[in-house]
């Protein structure tokens, strides 16, 4: 499946949501219909037409009242200071329902806010230094990529919690009990600087055994180690570091690289201009498509070791900390925590516990819920049970895995004969 093939899917869930959208240039922003953004729509049909007619197609959403938002649009190449001119500018926004944001492919941000009510807003450029509005009659494109920091100390299990995600996203499951919502398979490629890949791929196979013992494709889960490698893995802060991971790329939706330290090794931590050829790296591998997950070291607060620049293009940076019951017989357990977040927001983005637990040979992570939220899911389960939905869609729909679904059925059904077996 190509990058092309997997962007339909996305395009289709803008429209849903009411967005109108339409095609542009390849990696730019001229409209490719005659019309440029009074042609786009919502209609699933001509999107599909658009999205088969141009498959390497850029994508513009037509913002005010067409799709019931407007922009505001950061830029920071060639020397604007969009970024410092907003510091001054945001606070009239905030009364605003602000909804999402993302970062574009050149360093600069989006903001969407809701359009008012019976309020027109137009598009404004130089509003100030590096800033526009898009309103009626214009069109951000659309930013499909990601970069994320997951974050803790030393020995509190983020590579665990890493390798659990690396895992579900290349089998396209949820896992972490629905914390991680995946809808479909993607191309991921894992760079470890310290395990060595025996102790990797084990790993995965606990992991595995975890979710019914499959593993992913071949193609659709590979590690990169220093032991694989004949002069151990390049300093990625480097461009032949560099130039030696995007060879192994082709069209690989994510890249999760555990850990900072230890793959990008040239220059200090805590200062920002060491961080700048790591951050232009991948803002062009996130412009190329792919999506970038840092794994890296906290400091004694709890905070992102080193400079604090590197927080800046990320859209979202994940810290784990222990609670404050925990034991070290416990394993890896621990308090999961947005710190920034762009892309998600609400209950997503609450504070929820994870717990490993393993055998030796398998691993599964627990979700502590209190008992009301326990019997809500279990509930809602079985409802969808009822209504005869197959596991997997009941998976996908409650953001559950598969083997707790079946748990759950398994108990109910046999509570049932019991009660049946009580009435003879």
């Amino acid at each position: 499946m190509t990058k092309q093939d997997k962007k339909l899917p996305e395009l289709l869930q803008y429209a849903k949501r009411g967005w109108k959208i339409f095609p542009l240039k390849a990696n730019g922003k001229t409209p490719l219909t005659g019309h440029g953004h009074k042609d786009a729509t919502n209609n699933p049909a001509r999107i599909k037409e658009w999205h088969e007619q141009y498959p390497d197609a850029n994508w513009g959403v037509a913002t005010g009242k067409a799709s019931g938002f407007f922009a505001i649009d950061i830029d920071v190449k060639n020397g604007k200071q969009g970024l410092e001119s907003w510091k001054g500018l945001k606070k009239p926004f905030h009364k605003l329902h602000r909804t999402l944001s993302c970062d574009t492919a050149t360093g600069g941000r989006h903001y969407y806010y809701l359009q008012p009510d019976n309020i027109s807003i137009g598009c404004s450029t130089g509003l100030m230094d590096g800033i526009d509005i898009k309103g009626d009659g214009g069109y951000p494109a659309i930013a499909q990529q990601g970069l994320s920091m997951l974050c803790a100390r030393r020995g509190i299990g983020k590579t665990q919690l890493a390798t659990e995600l690396a895992y579900g996203a290349a089998m396209g499951v949820s896992c972490l009990g629905g914390r991680f919502k995946v809808d479909r398979p993607f191309k991921v490629i894992y760079v470890d600087g310290e395990m060595p890949a025996r102790s990797l791929q084990e790993r995965f196979v606990r992991i595995s055994k975890g979710h019914n013992g499959k593993l992913p494709q071949p193609d659709y889960l590979r590690i990169v180690t220093p032991d694989l490698q004949e002069r151990g893995i390049p300093d990625l802060a480097t461009p032949q570091g560099q130039d030696a991971i995007e060879m192994l790329l082709g069209n690989t939706d994510l890249v999760i690289l555990d850990n900072l330290s230890s793959l990008c090794r040239r220059g200090k931590e805590n200062e920002s201009e060491s961080w700048l050829p790591i951050q232009e790296w991948v803002l062009k591998l996130r412009s190329k498509g792919t999506a970038i997950m840092f794994v890296h070291h906290a400091g004694k607060k709890g905070d992102p070791r080193g400079t604090s620049r590197r927080e800046d293009v990320l859209d979202t940076i994940i810290s784990l900390k222990h609670p404050n019951d925990y034991k070290a017989s416990q394993g890896a357990r621990f308090i999961v925590k947005y710190e920034k977040s762009r892309e998600v927001y609400g209950e997503q983005v609450e504070e929820f516990e994870l717990w490993l637990k393993t055998d030796g040979e398998t691993t599964v992570w627990e979700t502590p819920q209190i008992d009301e939220e326990k019997a809500s899911l279990e509930e809602k389960i079985i409802e969808l049970h009822l209504q005869q939905k197959s596991y997997r869609e009941i998976e996908f729909e409650l953001g559950v895995g598969k083997t707790k679904v079946g748990e759950v059925i398994k108990e109910w059904q046999k509570k049932n004969r019991e009660a049946d077996n009580d009435d003879e």
